[in-house]
């Protein structure tokens, strides 16, 4: 996509923070999902819900042990799967 079809939005998000391309995908995801138009149906939330805790059983039973940052990583995981999940269907039920 050249910079005369990219939006505006995207050249000003992406501007600042190109030189890290790890960093500058982060963004440009977190801009596309908050621009999301079209809530989850019921199939995707299950879906998402279930991966997310098969990796979590995954990551729990590979641990040698479950200690702080192994907890903390479940939590900050848990929190990026369902807050767009509760935002979903609160935006349905509108």
């Amino acid at each position: 996509m050249n910079q005369d079809t990219e939006p505006q939005s995207h050249r000003i998000l992406t501007a600042n923070i190109c030189d890290n391309a790890p960093l500058c995908s982060f963004f440009i995801t977190l801009h596309l999902l908050k621009t999301m138009r079209k809530p989850l149906n019921n199939a995707q939330c299950i879906t998402l819900t279930l991966l997310w805790a098969a990796l979590c059983f995954i990551v729990l039973t590979s641990a040698p042990k479950i200690d702080g940052p192994l907890t903390v990583m479940l939590i900050i995981s848990g929190a990026l799967v369902f807050i767009p999940i509760i935002k979903s269907i609160k935006s349905r039920n509108k």
